[in-house]
């Protein structure tokens, strides 16, 4: 049984010391490497891995420009004696206090903690005018007695990754033919509107638009171009016609929804019947006759017992449905005899408002 014990508190010992060693093995790895980076700048080329590709300066502790390799200069379109020794800040952030102050931040903090790793992305704008987004990885240089002598700038030009992720943001949210937002995110907006809503006892306002009898007799007596020409132009219309925060979206083939944060339900009509109006105006631009009798148009305004954007449009679909029903090509209201959500009460303060504000996921658009 000793003999047992003693197994089992070897084995643990030796399990202790393995962790610890490669604890310790990677440390030294990394003092290693900030080491090689202090007295190996000139001996940087292409056979170190992220050397082809990747900016690589080195700072002296006031900031200046020590060291600098080729692809930096490609691509911000200097010439090697243009910028040595010169302050980073005067060329890389011209007229930009907010970044120098972060960069001499930056800079104390590395010297301080010369472990610290920090990273950082950036807006550049080269020699041409050329806006360049740069990820930067910024650690300090040090020398043989340890202390930072100075920092080390790894970056990175992510430009075109950003404008691929952009565009593929815009293809997953937004309604091809139209540019309005598509369905899924309509919806997903509609969600933290109504939160907002809820949290802050805000008005919140939906108008609906149908549009099946209008297309139909586009198709049925013009051409599918001139159909989806003024969905496009319908579209543009629900984007220009409201000033205050709104989110217009395309919820089918047919079906507009306008999402209106911060109104009640005599404004949502005010701007309901603005943009029939237009509707009609376009529609007589083109020819078309009576489009004011081809569209239907409903609003509803969020109650205390709407939970979810779900319950806000399954109002406006009935509305539409009873308007359909009755040919009634007024605004109908899904609201009609509810009593409304009042905006935020007078005594709030300034705070609670910039409050909701800042806490926005989506910036409000027109479109």
């Amino acid at each position: 049984m000793l003999e047992l014990s003693l197994y089992v508190l070897l084995l643990a010992v030796t399990i202790l010391s393995l962790v610890l060693y490669n604890k310790s093995k990677k440390i030294r790895h990394l003092k290693n490497r900030i080491i090689q980076y202090s007295y190996g700048a000139e001996q940087i080329n292409q056979n170190t891995p992220f050397s082809q590709r990747s900016l690589i300066i080195f700072l002296d502790l006031d900031g200046n420009i020590k060291s600098i390799n080729h692809f930096s200069l490609e691509l911000f379109g200097y010439e090697y004696d243009e910028i040595i020794r010169k302050n980073f800040c005067d060329n890389f952030f011209p007229n930009n206090q907010i970044r120098r102050d972060e960069i001499t931040s930056t800079i104390s903090s590395l010297k301080e903690n010369p472990l610290l790793v920090i990273e950082k992305e950036y807006e550049h704008t080269n020699k041409e005018n050329k806006s360049l987004l740069i990820s930067w990885t910024m650690i300090s240089t040090q020398g043989k007695d340890g202390e930072a002598v100075g920092v080390c700038l790894i970056g990175n030009d992510i430009s075109i990754k950003k404008e691929l992720e952009y565009q593929l943001h815009i293809i997953n949210t937004r309604d091809p033919l139209t540019g309005v937002l598509n369905r899924k995110e309509i919806l997903n907006i509609g969600a933290e509107e109504i939160k907002r809503s809820k949290r802050y006892n805000s008005p919140l306002s939906m108008i609906t638009i149908e549009l099946e009898e209008y297309l139909t007799h586009l198709n049925r007596n013009y051409s599918h171009y001139l159909a989806d020409k003024l969905l496009t132009q319908i579209a543009e219309i629900c984007s220009k016609s409201i000033d205050t925060p709104h989110f217009v979206g395309r919820i089918g083939s047919v079906k507009f929804v306008i999402i209106l944060s911060g109104v009640d339900t005599d404004k949502a009509t005010h701007y309901a019947t603005e943009i029939k109006n237009r509707i009609g105006k376009l529609s007589k631009s083109q020819g078309i006759q009576k489009a004011e009798d081809l569209t239907y148009f409903a609003i509803s305004s969020r109650q205390p017992r709407d939970e979810d954007i779900n319950m806000l449009m399954d109002k406006t679909d009935k509305a539409l449905g009873k308007a359909k029903r009755a040919k009634s090509h007024n605004v109908e209201n899904a609201n009609y005899g509810a009593p409304s959500i009042n905006k935020a009460k007078e005594g709030e303060s300034a705070t609670h408002t910039s409050d909701a504000k800042s806490n926005d996921k989506y910036d409000w658009h027109r479109g």
